[in-house]
């Protein structure tokens, strides 16, 4: 019998693509195998510092060309003031890069990622305007089909209640604690009825 292969694309910043995030995709497609007839990969491409400027790099091209069963994007790293990427621009490049990846296979299921939520203070120093890509989230939702939302964001919660899941000399990425208390439980929630 041929095992039939379900692929996870996942572009986005340090949250989806680095060893800052635990790598929770790993995590997610190991737990996600389990009792499946298909074989589970995640491909991932993006950079620790990416943001959804990196359309010019290529990097949607390669995705698309992947032709994934779903794809994970994560755009929240447009909302650090340095990039200078306004909301409106970063809804733009999302339209970009799901038009792209549906070009090339329509029917690859798409979601758009809050991957945690940071400490109050961290994340009004470094993403005080975050709520407005949120929005963006949605809008791109309301306006492109077969698009979801896997909100951690929200169902994390307040923090400051788990310490424990953040090192307070590292508080942009949290410790496998929070991830496995609320990323891997809701990606795993979106994308395992897609699994055979």
């Amino acid at each position: 019998m041929t095992q039939t292969v379900y692929t996870v694309g996942l572009l986005g910043s340090s949250d989806v693509q680095s060893y800052n995030c635990r790598d929770w995709p790993l995590r997610m497609c190991r737990n996600l195998q389990a009792g499946r007839r298909s074989f589970i990969r995640r491909i991932g491409f993006g950079t620790s510092l990416g943001s959804s400027l990196d359309i010019s790099s290529g990097v949607v091209a390669k995705l698309a060309a992947m032709r994934c069963d779903a794809v994970m994007l994560s755009f929240y790293k447009d909302a650090a003031p340095s990039l200078g990427i306004s909301a409106a621009q970063s809804l733009t490049n999302m339209y970009t890069t799901i038009d792209a990846v549906r070009a090339a296979r329509s029917d690859t299921a798409i979601f758009l990622l809050k991957t945690w939520r940071l400490e109050a203070a961290t994340e009004a120093s470094t993403f005080p305007s975050l709520a407005s890509y949120w929005a963006s989230y949605a809008t791109a939702a309301a306006n492109r089909s077969n698009v979801g939302i896997i909100d951690a964001y929200t169902a994390w919660g307040d923090p400051a209640l788990h310490p424990e899941e953040f090192d307070p000399a590292e508080p942009v990425h949290p410790l496998l604690a929070g991830i496995q208390r609320v990323t891997l439980p809701q990606a795993q929630a979106a994308i395992g009825p897609l699994i055979t």
